[in-house]
C-alpha cells in the first residue's frame, strides 16, 4: 500500500510501491503543499475512483492502481477495498485529485483549514 507523507521543503510526496510503480508505470509522486486544495478521508477509496485507466491496473471493486481519466478530469489512484485512504483535490499539478489508500497522516486533513 501507498504511503503518504509530509516532508520539509513543504511537499506532499506519495511513495509508491514496486509493484505500484510497475502497475501505473510511474514513479513517486511530489506534489507542493501550495497546490493542495482540498483533503478528505475516504472509507471506500476504490469505489471513489472513476474514468478510464490509462496506463494502470484495475481489478474490479478490489484495486484501482494508475491514472484515470474522464472527461475533464485526470487523477491518479492507488486504491485497495477495505482499506481507507484519501481523496486530495489539487490545482495546477499533472492531477486534478489523488485518491491513495493510506494509514492516516497526522496533519494531512487541516492543511487547507489553516489558509
Amino acid at each position: 500500500m501507498a504511503s503518504l507523507t509530509i516532508d520539509q521543503p513543504g511537499t506532499l510526496t506519495v511513495h509508491l510501491r514496486p509493484l505500484e510503480m510497475l502497475g501505473s508505470l510511474r514513479g513517486n509522486i511530489v506534489v507542493p503543499l501550495t497546490a493542495v486544495e482540498a483533503v478528505e478521508r475516504t472509507n471506500t477509496p476504490v469505489s471513489d475512483v472513476r474514468g478510464f485507466r490509462s496506463p494502470g491496473t484495475s481489478i474490479p471493486g478490489r484495486i484501482r492502481v494508475g491514472i484515470f481519466r474522464s472527461k475533464g478530469h485526470k487523477l491518479y489512484a492507488a486504491a485497495y477495498r477495505n482499506r481507507p485512504g484519501y481523496r486530495i483535490f489539487l490545482t495546477d499539478q499533472n492531477f486534478d485529485s489523488l485518491i491513495i489508500s493510506s494509514p492516516e497522516v497526522e496533519g494531512l486533513e487541516q492543511l487547507r483549514l489553516d489558509t
